[in-house]
């Protein structure tokens, strides 16, 4: 029977023609490199070898995948990029998770997949090419059209889906290579996860929608990075704290060719960013941004201001309002603008995402127009860039067996290495590295507590919840 091939979104409003103009521009010039763990470095797409393959692939799977959700599991690898073009060529509404593995109990992708209806996920395949597995879910009703589904934790655990068009993502990537000084004749280095909504806009968008050829790291370890980066002559990398210190430790100098370092996902601190400046000659630049909206803030001079956290001054595409606070002296951010995205799914008269205003839940400090941020309001933990509440793992921890309370919070690693996690747990007559033990089979690598410790007793507060303060100034002291 022969399927019809009507427009889709991604068609009808102009986006294939404007990647069209891309392909056209420079049809022999490299779209996307591969840095293998060895650290081989290979060009693997032209652009019009990305377009072709692209179009076969959105040509098989338009039958299948037109009209449904689809989740995109695959590492940092070139098929990445080539998935997502050929989802929305196919249309189809991807939803970006981690890497497909064997799933922990607790692991949150099964249920976002379950809650966006996906029938399909893209998993690696044969060759380095994408592969469709197929799902035996319901649909959704999701309350939007949405192009892109983005998922974010939720203080139960339970992950909500937001919903993007084109015109949202595209504005977002926009203000991004503006701000930046970023285009064609640069080269990113994609070492941050491409699910990851600060990988997605600054690393796929910029490829896709303005033609910025992106490297693809697959290993994110220091020497990784360190061999990555000089290999592929990258002139962009958008990265998060964590990785600087163990870069430079290993005596990373720079690069030539490297111009550009931006910084997001987690606080950066004035000393580790002066160390990159002095070690590698090249500023480290605040990025702020958020999966509900984008980029929001971006520090332009990359100047060391003598605190932690600063982000620079407002991007072009949004609109920001300070909310008071119950903090002196600092305030929470309104956002609005073409960046926002529709909503959660599902929502709740509550949410900080509603009418195309995000009401942030950090508090921030504002000098003139620089905005710095000092911490969060609800409790969430930003694990180099990936973010968990700790009831959630508390949740988790508390069904082992033996396990009588638990307390999660977050501690300051040393010199500008972000947040780790720490956990102390009230069992007795159990070992702590059982409980890690346990924890590792429960729950996703990146969400098991670094810090661990079995304590007999909980300490309380006056008003008998759990004292956290005392619980870690106990868990750091010598």
């Amino acid at each position: 029977m022969k399927v019809s091939h009507k427009k889709n979104q991604w068609e009808e409003e102009g986006w294939e023609d404007l990647w069209g103009e891309r392909v056209r521009d420079d049809p022999s010039g490299c779209a996307l490199f591969g840095v293998g763990n060895d650290g081989v470095f290979s060009k693997v797409y032209s652009f019009s070898e990305l377009d072709n393959r692209s179009r076969s692939l959105a040509a098989s799977w338009r039958p299948l995948l037109s009209g449904r959700v689809v989740s995109l599991r695959l590492p940092n690898t070139p098929a990445w990029p080539l998935a997502l073009l050929s989802l929305w060529r196919a249309g189809a509404t991807p939803l970006l998770l981690p890497p497909f593995s064997s799933f922990a109990p607790f692991d949150s992708a099964p249920v976002s997949e379950s809650l966006a209806g996906a029938s399909f996920r893209v998993v690696p395949g044969e060759c380095g090419l994408p592969s469709l597995e197929k799902l035996d879910l319901l649909p959704a009703a999701l309350p939007w059209p949405a192009t892109l589904l983005k998922t974010v934790p939720s203080v139960t655990g339970i992950p909500r889906l937001i919903g993007f068009g084109f015109s949202e993502l595209h504005a977002d990537a926009s203000q991004i290579c503006s701000c930046m000084g970023i285009s064609r004749d640069d080269r990113n280095f994609g070492a941050i996860s491409f699910f990851h909504s600060y990988g997605f806009a600054n690393l796929v968008l910029p490829l896709l929608f303005f033609g910025v050829p992106l490297v693809c790291a697959t290993e994110f370890f220091p020497r990784s990075l360190f061999d990555g980066l000089l290999a592929s002559k990258a002139t962009v990398w958008p990265c998060v704290p964590a990785m600087l210190p163990g870069l430079l430790d290993i005596g990373f100098t720079g690069s030539k060719h490297l111009r550009l370092c931006v910084s997001a996902g987690a606080r950066l601190s004035s000393k580790l960013a002066f160390r990159f400046r002095e070690q590698c000659g090249v500023p480290v630049h605040g990025f702020y941004g958020s999966s509900e909206c984008g980029g929001i803030c971006y520090d332009k001079k990359g100047e060391e201001h003598g605190a932690d956290g600063w982000v620079g001054t407002a991007m072009p595409e949004i609109k920001i309002r300070c909310v008071s606070a119950e903090i002196p002296n600092f305030s929470r951010l309104s956002v609005s603008g073409k960046t926002v995205g529709f909503g959660y799914y599902p929502s709740s008269p509550e949410d900080a995402l509603q009418n195309g205003v995000f009401l942030l839940p950090d508090f921030v400090e504002k000098t003139g127009e620089n905005f710095r941020v000092a911490g969060r309001s609800d409790g969430c933990l930003n694990l180099a860039g990936r973010k968990v509440y700790p009831t959630a793992v508390e949740q988790v921890l508390s069904s082992i067996p033996g396990v009588r309370g638990v307390a999660v919070f977050g501690v300051e690693r040393t010199e500008g290495r972000g947040e780790e996690m720490a956990a102390i747990v009230d069992a007795p007559g159990i070992q702590a590295n059982e409980i890690r033990k346990l924890a590792r089979s429960l729950l996703p690598d990146w969400q098991c507590p670094r810090l661990l410790a079995i304590k007999n007793k909980l300490p309380l507060t006056e008003e008998g919840k759990i004292d956290r303060a005392a619980l870690s100034e106990s868990l750091l002291s010598p």
